[in-house]
Formats: C-alpha cells, sequence, structure tokens
C-alpha cells in the first residue's frame, strides 16, 4: 500500500482546522457537542471537568493603562535556600 507522501502533513492541517472550531465554540456548547456524541453525562469525564473548571473560573483581566492594578504574585520560596529548622 503505497500513501502519497504529504498525507501526513495534510492530516496535521485537517487536525489543526478541527482544533481551531472547537477552539471558538462557547462552554455550553462543548458540552452540547459532548452531550450529543457520547450522551447526557456519559463520557469524556476529564473534559467536562475540565470545560467546566475553566467556566467556572474568571479570567484575570489585563493589565492595561485603564487597569493598573497589578495582581499579587504569591512569593515563590528560593528553592536553593536551606530550610529552617523548628
Amino acid at each position: 500500500m503505497k500513501l502519497r507522501k504529504d498525507y501526513k502533513s495534510e492530516r496535521q492541517k485537517e487536525a489543526k482546522e478541527r482544533q481551531e472550531a472547537y477552539d471558538k465554540l462557547t462552554a455550553t456548547q462543548k458540552l452540547a457537542k459532548l452531550d450529543a456524541k457520547y450522551g447526557k453525562g456519559q463520557g469524556a469525564t476529564k473534559e467536562r471537568a475540565r470545560i467546566e473548571a475553566k467556566s467556572k473560573t474568571p479570567e484575570p483581566k489585563p493589565v492595561t493603562i485603564d487597569n493598573p492594578e497589578q495582581p499579587e504574585q504569591p512569593k515563590k520560596k528560593n528553592p536553593y535556600r536551606k530550610q529552617k529548622r523548628s
């Protein structure tokens, strides 16, 4: 069986197009698509959890001239420093 030389690149291009179309969907549309494919609440449990978690957490505001407030970053511990004994 001889395959075309550009078969792999063609499949990659199609996959990228499908992913871009899926990324444009809203969270409710993604869940509806999963329900249509697997049945209501069935299958793709990790994907459903990921979508629901993403829809519940608000996106951080971008820092702009209108919004000069910088979100506070948690302090990182220095991994090269010895821990103090208690």
